[in-house]
């Protein structure tokens, strides 16, 4: 998608073995660096509320990639554009984050949401819901990377790339065309039908969080007047829905039984 939307490629960084291990480092060599998909200051946003997507998650639990936030030089080797200077982020090795995690990366043919541990796929589904994301699926693996640990003992989801969450709000994102939504602000959730109060404890561990969440936000200097405004926007209706037991039983009710996969 990116290859045919954006201007500038998908970059991954390949360090040198021999240079980590001179470090004293581990041999975690590959980095994923998310930066522009286009030059101007509304992409340059879109990248930031990317990684601040990912920096919420780190927030709430260990469930998730750890992102760096770097000034990046771009040069453009055809010369079709100046030199520029823009914020991008790194995405942690694959290998390290489970290593981090005491597991190693699971990598099945296809994954039943029923061989997860219940509560981290019920912190992914929640956590989705609140950053508005829908791109993301268990069967078919997308979006997730997956790791067996055995403290907690289980296979534990690991979602990223959210550029088509509602938070992030990408010019080119739209939902999956068998989704009742007719744009990716438009909140769905995806998990679990559920059964009363089977969310509570993960709802009141993540609103226990809310106040560092926003403060995150607000926080971010990179962030225009506009941006800023708008996710806390977003965030502050995801918590009313999350937080209130019958919208949530809703939004439970109308994703119960989707997917996007034919039967």
């Amino acid at each position: 998608m990116r290859l045919k939307t954006c201007y500038y490629p998908p970059i991954r960084i390949k360090i040198s073995e021999a240079d980590i291990e001179s470090e004293g480092l581990k041999h975690y060599s590959k980095l994923k660096l998310v930066a522009t998909c286009k030059p101007g200051d509304d992409y340059q946003q879109m990248v930031l509320r990317e990684y601040l997507a990912y920096k919420i998650r780190n927030i709430i639990d260990d469930y998730g990639f750890r992102v760096q936030l770097v000034s990046l030089h771009m040069e453009d080797s055809e010369g079709k554009q100046k030199p520029r200077e823009v914020l991008a982020f790194v995405i942690e090795d694959e290998d390290e984050m489970a290593a981090r995690l005491g597991g190693k990366i699971y990598d099945p043919g296809s994954v039943s949401r029923r061989a997860l541990h219940q509560e981290a796929y019920g912190m992914l589904s929640i956590f989705q819901y609140l950053i508005g994301n829908t791109d993301w699926f268990v069967l078919n693996k997308h979006n997730l990377k997956f790791i067996r640990t055995e403290d907690p003992p289980g296979i534990i989801p690991i979602a990223y790339d959210f550029d088509f969450a509602g938070m992030v709000n990408a010019p080119y994102a739209v939902p999956n065309e068998k989704m009742p939504i007719t744009s990716v602000r438009d909140r769905f959730f995806i998990g679990d039908c559920g059964v009363s109060g089977q969310y509570d404890e993960v709802i009141n561990r993540l609103s226990s969080k809310k106040s560092e969440i926003f403060d995150l936000i607000d926080n971010c200097t990179y962030l225009n007047d506009r941006s800023r405004a708008d996710v806390i926007k977003y965030l502050t209706t995801s918590f009313e829905i999350l937080e209130d037991p019958n919208d949530l039983a809703k939004e439970i009710e109308r994703g119960c039984g989707w997917s996007p996969i034919d039967n």
